[in-house]
């Protein structure tokens, strides 16, 4: 959502770590090794999302989905999440604009001595539907750590980061193609203005266009809740200036 400056991120999030307390031997149980247990008959780690910007997404839990318990304590879960981050724009380059976004997850009730977060590997796009505005150019994660300092305790914190490219081929006809043909045309009433009898109607007209021309690229390169401005706010003051 450019907008709102917000992510929408829906996948499998996955998840594995010890409990000692779920260890058994396979020979006293007929030679099982693994079973499925659902979700409020274990503990679960605390995984918040710290950037978020929905308060129902801070949690990743939405569907409810079964673990897998090994004998050696192990467990496996993979549930499937849909996080709402903030995401920071920077319009300066639009519509040739890159963003780095980012999901940064954190243990929120337990500190880093007693749960301590890592992660294996970058965000997995092997299912990534793609989109149709956005290319993701690559991703990666990080292992940081969130301090409170009045309390001098530290909370492990993974962020995955996603850069993601904005698609140009859309605007390429819906902006440019429409601009540069605004812009000859009034170009053309202007100079059809100076060698006519009738520079009173016609330039008047001329600059109407010229006004609603610019109005439109602001409206539509714009965004209210971003510091930055794109190329065609930029660019769109040299119009009135011919």
């Amino acid at each position: 959502d450019i907008n709102s400056q917000i992510l929408t991120t829906e996948g499998w999030f996955y998840m594995t770590w010890f409990d000692e307390h779920l260890t058994w031997k396979r020979e006293d149980y007929g030679g099982i090794g693994t079973i499925r247990v659902k979700q409020d008959e274990v503990y679960i780690p605390d995984i918040f999302l710290l950037n978020s910007a929905d308060v129902m997404s801070i949690k990743y839990n939405v569907i409810q989905t079964n673990l897998l318990l090994f004998n050696n304590g192990r467990l496996v879960w993979v549930p499937h999440i849909l996080f709402k981050s903030k995401c920071e724009l920077d319009l300066t380059d639009w519509p040739y604009d890159q963003h780095n976004c980012g999901i940064q997850l954190v243990t929120w009730y337990n500190d880093g001595l007693v749960i301590n977060i890592s992660a294996d590997s970058k965000l997995i796009l092997n299912h990534y539907w793609k989109s149709e505005e956005w290319d993701v150019l690559e991703t990666e994660s990080e292992r940081l750590s969130y301090d409170i300092s009045v309390t001098n305790i530290h909370y492990p914190d993974i962020t995955f980061t996603m850069r993601l490219r904005r698609k140009t081929s859309l605007y390429h006809y819906t902006v440019f193609i429409p601009v540069t043909t605004a812009v000859i045309l009034n170009l053309l009433m202007f100079w059809f203005s100076i060698r006519s009898n009738n520079l009173n109607i016609q330039l008047p007209d001329a600059m109407r266009r010229v006004t609603a021309t610019t109005q439109w690229l602001v409206v539509y390169s714009g965004n209210e809740n971003s510091d930055t401005i794109g190329l065609t706010n930029e660019d769109n003051a040299f119009i009135p200036g011919l």
